[in-house]
C-alpha cells in the first residue's frame, strides 16, 4: 500500500508537473517576448513616430498646377513692370502742374492724350529691350523676361513696334496744334535716347552709358517739351509777344522777328516761340535724376550676369559697396538740388513742404534697404521697387506743391 501511495504520488506529481510545464511559457516566447521589449526600449521614439498621425498636407488633385500658375502670373507682373510706367506718365503730369502754376490751365483731353502716348512708348521701351537683350544672352537666367516667358522673339519685337506707331501717332496729333518745332524734336530725341540704350548698333547701355541717356531722355528733353506741348495758345501768344519785345528794345530793331516754321502743319510762326521757363528747366533736372535712380538701381542683383555678357553697367565698374555709396549720395544731391532751385526762385519754396513731407519716407527706406541688403544679390532685385515708389512719390509731391503754389497766389 505504501508503494502504490507513493507510486500514486508520483504520478500525481508528475501530472501536475506536466500540467505546470504545459501552462508556462515556452522558450521561444520567452525570446521573442524579451526581444520585443529590448526593441520597444531602445527606440521608443521610432515608435512613436509610426503611431503619432502625420500632419503634412500632401498637395491634392490640381494643387501643383494652381501654384505654378500663380508663380507664372508673378512671373508677368515683373516682366510687364507697372511701376516703370511711372516713368512716362510722371514727365507729363509735372509739366501739366507747370502750366498750371504759371497760366492757371488745364488742358485735360491733351493731358490724357499726352498720357497715353507715354505709356504706349514706355511699353516700347520695355518690350524692346527684351527683344534685344535675347540677342546677346544677357536675359539668358531671366526668368521675367518676356521672351523667355513667351519663346517668341519676333512676336515681343513686332509688338513692341506697335506699341511705338501708337504711341508716336498719339504724340503727333496731341502736339500738333502748338506749331511749335522745338515739342516734336524734344520727344524725337527721348524716343532716339531709348533705341540707342539697347538697340544696335548702338548698345550704348553695354558701355556704361545708360544712365546719362536716361537722364536726357527723360529729364530736359521729355519734361520741357510736354510742358510746351500744353501750354495754352493764348499763353504761348502773349508769350511770344513779350520775348519778341524784349528781343526788339535789344536790338533795336522794329522787326517782330524771325519767322519760324511749324514742323507739323507748315505753317509759319508769326511770332516768336515761347521760352522754356526757368520753373520747368529745374523740373526736368529733378525727375531725369529720380528716373535715373530706377536705372541705376536694376543693375545691382545683375552684376555677374552682366559681366559675363559683356555688359560694363556702372555696377559692374563700381562694385556693390560703391554702387550704394553713389546711390545714396545720388538721392541727396535731389534734395539739395530742390533747396538751391527754390533760393534761386526757379522753384517755388512753397513746393518743398510736400517734396519733403511725402518723399523723404520713401528715400529713406530705398537708402536703408540698399544698405541692408548690399552683400545679398537676391534681395537687391527688390531694390528697383523702392527707387519706383520713390520717384512716384516725388513726381507726386511736385505736382502737388506745384498746384498748391498756384492756389496760394489766387
Amino acid at each position: 500500500s505504501s508503494s502504490s501511495s507513493s507510486s500514486s504520488s508520483s504520478s500525481s506529481s508528475g501530472s501536475h508537473g506536466r500540467d505546470s510545464i504545459d501552462q508556462s511559457p515556452s522558450v521561444q516566447q520567452l525570446q521573442h517576448e524579451h526581444l520585443a521589449g529590448s526593441h520597444s526600449s531602445a527606440a521608443p521614439t521610432e515608435t512613436r513616430e509610426l503611431e503619432e498621425p502625420s500632419y503634412v498636407v500632401e498637395p491634392g488633385p490640381g494643387q501643383d498646377s494652381m501654384e505654378a500658375a500663380a508663380q507664372r502670373r508673378a512671373l508677368w507682373m515683373r516682366a510687364i513692370k507697372p511701376p516703370m510706367y511711372s516713368v512716362g506718365y510722371i514727365p507729363v503730369l509735372v509739366g501739366a502742374a507747370a502750366v498750371f502754376l504759371e497760366t492757371g490751365t488745364l488742358p485735360m483731353l491733351r493731358i490724357l492724350g499726352l498720357l497715353a502716348a507715354a505709356i504706349s512708348i514706355i511699353a516700347w521701351l520695355n518690350l524692346s529691350n527684351d527683344a534685344f537683350d535675347a540677342t546677346t544672352g544677357v536675359d539668358e537666367t531671366k526668368p521675367e523676361s518676356v521672351v523667355n516667358l513667351t519663346g517668341n522673339r519676333p512676336l515681343v519685337f513686332w509688338l513692341s513696334v506697335a506699341f511705338l506707331v501708337v504711341g508716336v501717332s498719339l504724340l503727333g496729333h496731341f502736339i500738333s496744334s502748338t506749331g511749335d518745332m522745338r515739342v516734336a524734336a524734344m520727344l524725337a530725341l527721348s524716343i532716339a535716347c531709348g533705341y540707342m540704350y539697347q538697340g544696335p548698333p548702338f548698345r550704348l547701355s553695354y558701355k556704361g552709358l545708360g544712365e546719362p541717356l536716361c537722364f536726357l531722355a527723360f529729364g530736359p528733353s521729355a519734361t520741357p517739351a510736354f510742358y510746351l506741348a500744353l501750354l495754352p495758345a493764348a499763353s504761348q501768344a502773349t508769350a511770344g509777344v513779350a520775348a519778341a519785345a524784349a528781343a526788339t528794345a535789344t536790338a533795336g530793331a522794329t522787326a517782330v522777328g524771325p519767322q519760324w516754321p511749324s514742323l507739323l502743319t507748315g505753317a509759319a510762326a508769326q511770332l516768336p516761340l515761347p521760352p522754356v521757363s526757368s520753373l520747368a528747366w529745374g523740373l526736368s533736372l529733378l525727375v531725369g535724376a529720380s528716373t535715373t535712380t530706377i536705372l541705376f538701381t536694376s543693375h545691382f542683383h545683375q552684376i555677374d550676369g552682366d559681366r559675363a555678357a559683356g555688359k560694363h553697367s556702372p555696377l559692374v565698374r563700381l562694385g556693390v559697396e560703391r554702387g550704394v555709396s553713389v546711390l545714396t549720395a545720388s538721392v541727396v544731391g535731389v534734395y539739395l538740388l530742390a533747396a538751391a532751385l527754390a533760393a534761386c526762385g526757379a522753384l517755388p519754396a512753397l513746393v518743398l513742404g510736400p517734396v519733403l513731407l511725402l518723399s523723404l519716407g520713401p528715400a529713406k527706406s530705398l537708402v536703408d534697404y540698399a544698405v541692408t541688403h548690399k552683400l545679398d544679390p537676391a534681395r537687391l532685385a527688390l531694390l528697383k521697387r523702392f527707387a519706383c515708389m520713390w520717384h512716384i512719390a516725388l513726381g507726386c509731391s511736385l505736382v502737388m506743391g506745384l498746384a498748391a503754389a498756384r492756389f496760394c497766389t489766387l
